[in-house]
Parts: structure tokens; sequence; C-alpha cells
């Protein structure tokens, strides 16, 4: 399978806060404390990338994680439990529609034994990483988005990666997360992070 890589386009920032004004109106309605950042690589300007606007949440430490499922599932957001196991700290929402409008999914979570939608039925909008403020995942997160921003030579090596990887041919998409593993490791000894 191919990856949608696309160059920059200066309405995923316009997406994004779009979206967060959505979810921070329930999370207020919820009286739930919560910061919201636009990460990965949409959060980059001149960066490329696939078309899924990623937000990280952080909760404050005296928030449980799982008080914000109901706000996710009434946002239309699909559940992520399956890493929870190996991710305890972190709640994974997506969002999806459908490439073929007969084509539905109509789970609302999806758990450790089942498959996540396929990309090439499904294009995701949106992926919503929730953790608490307080956490090194946190601050990784914001890190990494801070140096592209900020390193013009990363940002341009880590886009000519991406766009290369977009033209190979891939069994999942998970194989294409593994690809880039090398280039962040190194951002992130670099930053003290590892």
């Amino acid at each position: 399978m191919k990856i949608n890589i696309q160059s920059y386009n200066p309405i995923w920032k316009l997406i994004y806060e779009k979206e967060a004004h959505r979810i921070l109106k329930v999370l207020n309605l919820k009286s739930l404390n919560g910061t919201l950042a636009h990460i990965g690589s949409t959060a980059v300007h001149g960066l490329a990338a696939k078309p899924t606007i990623d937000i990280l949440m952080g909760l404050e430490p005296e928030v449980e994680l799982d008080d914000c499922i109901s706000v996710f599932k009434k946002l239309r957001y699909i559940y992520v439990s399956k890493y929870n196991d190996i991710m305890p700290f972190r709640r994974f929402f997506i969002k999806i529609r459908p490439i073929n409008p007969l084509q539905k999914f109509e789970r609302k979570e999806i758990g450790s034994d089942e498959r996540m939608p396929l990309m090439k039925l499904f294009d995701h909008n949106f992926h919503i990483h929730v953790v608490h403020r307080n956490t090194i995942y946190y601050e990784k997160y914001i890190a990494f988005r801070n140096y592209l921003r900020n390193n013009e030579e990363g940002r341009i090596a880590y886009s000519n990666m991406k766009l290369h990887f977009g033209e190979m041919d891939w069994e999942c998409e998970n194989d294409y997360n593994r690809a880039k593993i090398p280039f962040i490791t190194r951002i992130m000894i670099q930053l003290g992070y590892l």
C-alpha cells in the first residue's frame, strides 16, 4: 500500500483550530481541565505529511485519563483501547471517514483483538493522544514538533524522507511508521530525551 504523503497545506492549521474549538467546548461542559496542542507533521509549516491532524491533549494530574472517553465518543471519535496495555499512560482516539460512501465503520471502540480500519478504505481525519501534561510523553511530542518548526535542515531532511517513503509500497502503515524511527530517535537523543 502507498502512504498518502502531501506537500504542506496551510489549511491543516485551520482544520486543527476548528476541531480544537469543538473539543474544548465539550471539555468545558464536562468540567475537564485540559490543554490541546497541534502536533505531528501537519503542525509544522513547510513539512510534507499525511493529511491526518494529530492533537495532543494534556490533562491535569488529578484528572483520570478514562474521564475523557465519553467526551470523545460524544464527538464521534472511535476509542482505540487496543494499545492501553503497552501505553497505559495514554488514551488514543481516531476520527475516520470512509473513502467509499457506502462503506461504514460502526464500532465505537477498537479493542486488543481487533484490527484498525484499513487506510485503503478509510481516511484518518484526526488522531487524538490524551496524556497527563506533567509526563515525559507529553514533553517529547512537543519537543519533536518544536525541533522541526525551528530547525530548517531537520525539517527538510524529515520532509524528504517522508516524501520518499510515500513513493514506496508498504505492507501496512505500521511498517511506514517503523521506518521513521531511526530519524526520530536520532533527534530525540540530540534533544536529550533518550
